[in-house]
């Protein structure tokens, strides 16, 4: 019976796990875990970030109108693209 439960609670925090991992967008955290490769359309962005130098993963963060933030690829043109027009505008950058 022991075996048991502790197998439903290891399963239990699993699933939490996998679940809460969701989509490649952040909420809190600097470090990205995935990154999101379909293209974002430009006039939708309002801001854009880079991930800390401590991160696995360099990324940029895409904040969208709708207030989600979105960790991309910055190797694809369309990010490269996004960002320098972001750089270009000191109001639309914001650090992590």
């Amino acid at each position: 019976m022991a075996n048991l439960t502790a197998f439903s609670l290891l399963l239990l925090v699993v699933s939490v796990t996998l679940v809460s991992s969701g989509p490649p967008h952040i909420k809190s955290s600097s470090c990205c875990p995935r990154l999101y490769r379909t293209k974002i359309p430009e006039k939708m962005v309002v801001s854009c970030q880079i991930t800390d130098s401590s991160c696995y993963k360099k990324a940029y963060v895409l904040t969208t109108k709708s207030g989600k933030q979105w960790c991309v690829d910055p190797e694809l043109s369309w990010v490269k693209k996004i960002v320098k027009k972001c750089m270009d505008v000191p109001s639309k950058q914001s650090p992590l």
